[in-house]
């Protein structure tokens, strides 16, 4: 109940059940994990056993190697150390370019915009922003229900 398209996409496929891989080397290792789709060169490469993830993008989601529940939109999201994944990140919402590009450890973010969270390592955040920066617009760290805006906020 697999549909891979692309030079090596779903490579070490064993036991892993009802995936898409459309790309070169899109999901190439995943071995057992489920559910899983992933559009992109490199999308989801070094996932091994990770399920119900979506990455849509060249090397999105390229960090995760075991993480759950993640739905990861954007070249490079979710991507560093690319040919190196150790990432365990579940139940994150990333989209943008580069977005939470260090973020593979973390759980239960919500990052938006180009590298949004570039250099994020903590999990249940909210960001919104639309470069690498540590001030971003919006801010907020959902397990304290803190929320902050670096900006004017209008009527």
């Amino acid at each position: 109940h697999n549909t891979f398209l692309g030079s090596l996409s779903g490579f070490s496929n064993t036991s892993g059940y009802s995936n898409t891989f459309i790309g070169t080397s899109a999901g190439i290792n995943n071995t057992t994990g489920g559910y899983n789709v992933f559009l992109g060169r490199n999308a989801g490469n070094n996932i091994q056993d990770g399920s119900w993830n979506t990455f849509i993008g060249t090397a999105a989601g390229a960090n995760i190697q075991t993480g759950q529940k993640n739905i990861v939109i954007g070249a490079g999201a979710m991507g560093e150390n690319l040919f190196a994944g150790s990432g365990t990140g579940s139940s994150n919402i990333i989209i943008g370019f580069e977005a939470g590009y260090s973020a593979a450890n973390t759980s239960s973010n919500i990052i938006i915009g180009n590298q949004a969270g570039y250099s994020e390592t903590g999990s249940n955040k909210l960001i919104i922003e639309n470069s690498s920066s540590t001030t971003p617009l919006v801010y907020g760290n959902i397990d304290s229900d803190m929320y902050k805006v670096n900006g004017n906020v209008e009527a």
